[in-house]
């Protein structure tokens, strides 16, 4: 008799602007990467999301990541640094330090 039975994530596309997994889903894994928040102007942003509504239009199929909206507080570009990194929840912490500890060695 069982008494717990797992269920499989289920990749629901319609709830991920359309995007799949490239990796299985595999519990306990965490997808991470590094990358650098860029503190960008209203006017780059600005152009950033004309860009995206002009590709939009050519690609119907692709989908952004940011709010339609350009005064999002919340909302904030990044450069990404890496692919994901899948990580053990035990592993993040040493990752966040290893990324600082490079970074602050780089600006000295």
């Amino acid at each position: 008799m069982e008494l717990f039975t797992l269920i499989a994530p289920i990749d629901n596309r319609a709830a991920h602007q359309g995007r799949i997994r490239t990796r299985p889903h595999v519990e306990g894994d965490f997808a991470s990467h590094v990358f650098i928040r860029l503190v960008a102007s209203r006017q780059l942003t600005n152009l950033v999301h004309t860009v995206i509504e002009s590709t939009q239009q050519h690609v119907p199929g692709m989908h952004s990541l940011l709010s339609t909206k350009t005064d999002d507080p919340k909302e904030h570009l990044h450069i990404s640094l890496s692919r994901p990194i899948y990580l053990r929840a035990h592993q993040r912490d040493d990752l966040r330090r290893a990324v600082k500890n490079i970074a602050s060695d780089t600006l000295r």
